[in-house]
């Protein structure tokens, strides 16, 4: 079953036509991302640059050594640091326990695109994961959701104070947690692998960790095969090699600020939205006081956060060659970091980020950065064999899951209702109101005013057969318990708090239930030069 972009729920035009049409967008992206020739042209972009490539070969292998990279990991940061490879990258939120399932789909899209272009394109390819390990939005990241032993969707959360400025690079790890994934344990059903596999969560969030550490851990064992290198950004050497871009950011009063707005209005006048919001006086920077803090220029000096602190453009400067580790970028600059680092030829983006690099053209232009071909990740729906029957039992497909359970329960009843009831139901609606008409000429014989109270008789009437019609529905629906807990169970599985299955639901479950198959399985059935969404049925 073929199911486009277009029909997914909650995407944007934008991302519609980037995927459906991309020559209605093309103006707001440097590449095409099916045209084969865009990664060669890329390819020759980025080599007609130089990167810090020895040094992001002794950060990168401190870091992923680590998190416990395997061999193919380790030789990929060696291919990356002294054999001129070129990299394909994707990022996210540092998520509890690896976040919902499109974080595993990003990751194994950059994978796959990466051994795809070795095979097929001149030069080495290796697929790199940036953590955002400097975000401090800890109500993204402080939960996941899992459907549990009893079929019922689960919100599992880590409860603590966090102060909303501090990154996930220094948030601690709590004792809580234990708890958490003893809890976590108990909604599963004993399998072959759910003590091993739990045991190494614990150990990837055990309380000498921070949540972006914990995070890498975690990512790097479910695909220590895989050869994905991971990135953290807030280690001190990457600032230090950001400190150039940094200051241009600073020293042309934020040619990103500049292009970002550009941008905004010519998609604005093209009838899309804007993803990132910009004013003028911003820098895309933030600085470390006390926790992550905006920059913004005023009155000629660059005021920090609620303004009570503030420099002068050279001590900023002074301060960022000094301190590179107080400076992060926000999302209009995060891009240009990783690409500046990296060798970057496509970058796996999701919905919302393909979005924003419409945005962004004119910052690569600005700093002179070759911008990659984004390449949209892979959509997917899991299916378990129960839900695949459950969905055969009642003819139901997943794009019809994909609306409120209610919704979803009122198509299913009806259709087990006799459909001589609706008939009869319909031919009342039909037939009722000609027979009340044939009375109008009649009554206006004997009385003008009676063909009002003959319309309101009319509605009347109507109105009772609708309400007969619903009446029965929700008697249906009352002698179908059974069938309303199997389209909950439905709705739970495929739609969960009424959004895309990858979105919501964490991978952890699947794990345990199937071990090392599952991911082996998505990555094998992953078919990423196919832009629709895809069903992997377990």
């Amino acid at each position: 079953m073929k199911i486009t972009t277009n029909q997914l729920p909650g995407m944007s035009t934008l991302y519609n036509d980037y995927i459906e049409d991309f020559s209605r967008v093309a103006a707001f992206y440097n590449h095409d991302f099916r045209d084969e020739d865009s990664f060669l042209r890329q390819v020759e972009a980025v080599e007609s640059r130089t990167y810090p490539r020895e040094a992001l070969g002794r950060i990168l292998l401190q870091q992923n050594k680590k998190f416990g990279a395997g061999a193919k990991t380790l030789e990929n940061i060696d291919a990356l640091a002294n054999k001129n490879a070129n990299v394909i990258i994707t990022g996210q939120q540092t998520g509890l326990f690896g976040g919902p399932l499109y974080v595993l789909y990003k990751a194994l899209t950059a994978i796959k695109l990466a051994d795809k272009l070795q095979r097929t394109c001149c030069n080495g390819f290796v697929p790199v994961f940036w953590l955002a390990a400097d975000d401090s939005d800890f109500a993204e990241v402080n939960h996941c959701h899992i459907i549990d032993r009893n079929n019922t969707l689960q919100r599992i959360a880590l409860d603590m104070f966090h102060d909303q400025k501090q990154p996930m690079s220094s948030t601690q790890i709590p004792q809580e947690m234990e708890n958490l994934i003893t809890g976590l344990s108990s909604s599963f059903h004993d399998t072959e692998f759910k003590e091993a596999l739990l045991g190494e969560l614990r150990s990837a969030y055990n309380t000498r960790h921070y949540f972006s550490d914990a995070f890498g851990h975690w990512l790097m064992q479910c695909l220590q095969d895989f050869g994905l290198i991971l990135v953290d950004p807030s280690d001190p050497e990457i600032k230090k090699l950001l400190t150039s871009l940094y200051k241009q950011e600073i020293e042309q009063g934020s040619p990103s600020t500049q292009a970002v707005m550009q941008a905004s209005s010519d998609l604005q006048k093209s009838g899309y939205h804007n993803q990132i919001q910009i004013r003028e006086g911003r820098f895309n920077l933030f600085y470390n006081l006390e926790g992550r803090t905006g920059l913004e220029k005023h009155n000629g000096e660059i005021t920090v956060g609620d303004g009570r602190t503030s420099f002068s453009e050279q001590e900023l400067l002074r301060e960022l060659k000094t301190h590179p580790e107080k400076f992060s970028p926000n999302v209009a600059l995060r891009a240009l970091t990783q690409d500046t680092l990296f060798p970057t030829i496509a970058y796996v983006a999701g919905p919302a980020e393909a979005a924003y690099f419409a945005q962004l053209k004119g910052v690569y232009e600005a700093f002179d950065v070759p911008m990659p071909v984004i390449y949209p990740r892979k959509s997917v729906t899991i299916i378990e064999p129960a839900i695949d029957r459950l969905l055969d039992k009642h003819g139901l497909s997943v794009p019809d899951l994909w609306q409120p359970v209610e919704r979803v329960w009122s198509e299913v009843v009806r259709s087990n209702v006799s459909e001589v009831f609706f008939q009869k139901i319909h031919d009342l609606q039909t037939d009722i109101p000609g027979k009340l008409n044939a009375l109008v000429d009649e009554l206006n014989k004997i009385d003008p005013t009676l063909e009002k109270m003959l319309l309101n008789t009319t509605g009347k009437i109507n109105a009772a057969i609708e309400n007969l019609e619903k009446k029965a529905m929700q008697a249906a629906r009352r002698k179908e318990t059974q069938l309303q807990e199997q389209i909950s169970r439905l709705s739970d599985a495929i739609y969960p708090h009424n959004s895309l299955q990858e979105r919501v639901l964490n991978f952890v479950p699947f794990m345990v239930k199937y071990g090392p198959y599952f991911i082996e399985k998505v990555y094998e059935d992953l078919t990423i030069s196919s832009f629709d969404h895809q069903i992997i049925r377990m």
